[in-house]
């Protein structure tokens, strides 16, 4: 027998499994951030099982600590594995819509002469408004898209101005305190954070080109800031609206 036959061949390492395609969608980009691994599947698979495991509290946690300390790696993750259109709303907006609306609606009864049913309506029409915002900019900001030769659907132009109102929905919580203009002063100095938040997702997410992102970047936070800010001029008018 051959000498070099006769050595026994080092027997192969299985090849790790492969990640199953459904798992592309099924599951959401934070996946990518757990550090847990197992030497029987590659990392991508194990970290999508744990992804899988975790409560939609759990997982509207991650990306709410993501988007306010690291949003560049946040975008990131999303551009690789976005979330589903129902997983922005519920839980992430709808937690957070509700939270600073109920906010408003305790600082409502705090009031000197406080008015249960016009503190509930008020937080009611707060609550929809934001969300009319939110669709009406992702709208126009997937059309301005088109004038920089990048097309950006509407879909993805919600999760871009879904997630980037993290920080000012997030600070609306300051409304159960019952101080004239409070809420609203906080909601200035909060803007420069979801302007930080908006601009790392123009390139990472977006994908508008880099050289004209800062150019894009100042519309949409100029667009940002407009509509946010009549977002309360908005709210007396259509209380004292009357249909005759």
């Amino acid at each position: 027998m051959n000498e070099q036959e006769s050595i026994a061949k080092p027997e192969e390492q299985p090849k790790p499994e492969a990640a199953p395609a459904h798992y592309a969608v099924d599951v959401q980009h934070y996946a990518h951030y757990d550090r847990e691994t197992d030497s029987g599947y590659t990392p991508e698979f194990q970290k999508s099982l744990t992804y899988a495991a975790r409560t939609p509290f759990a997982r509207f946690m991650i990306d709410f600590m993501l988007i306010l300390t690291r949003p560049g790696m946040f975008w990131k993750g999303q551009a690789e594995h976005p979330a589903t259109l129902g997983q922005l709303h519920f839980p992430h907006l709808f937690i957070l819509v509700i939270l600073r609306t109920l906010m408003a609606f305790l600082g409502g009864l705090l009031q000197p002469e406080p008015v249960f049913s016009h503190a509930l309506i008020q937080a009611g029409t707060q609550a929809l408004l934001i969300f009319v915002l939110i669709w009406g900019l992702a709208l126009v900001i997937s059309g301005i898209s088109t004038l920089t030769g990048q097309v950006v659907h509407f879909d993805r132009a919600l999760r871009y101005v879904g997630y980037s109102v993290t920080p000012n929905l997030f600070v609306g919580i300051i409304s159960i305190i019952p101080v004239p203009y409070l809420a609203t002063v906080c909601d200035f100095l909060a803007m420069p954070w979801t302007f930080l938040v908006m601009g790392a997702g123009v390139h990472a997410y977006l994908k508008i080109k880099p050289e004209v992102a800062p150019t894009v970047t100042g519309l949409f936070c100029g667009l940002m800031l407009c509509m946010w800010t009549a977002l309360p001029m908005l709210i007396p008018a259509i209380l004292e609206f009357k249909v005759w």
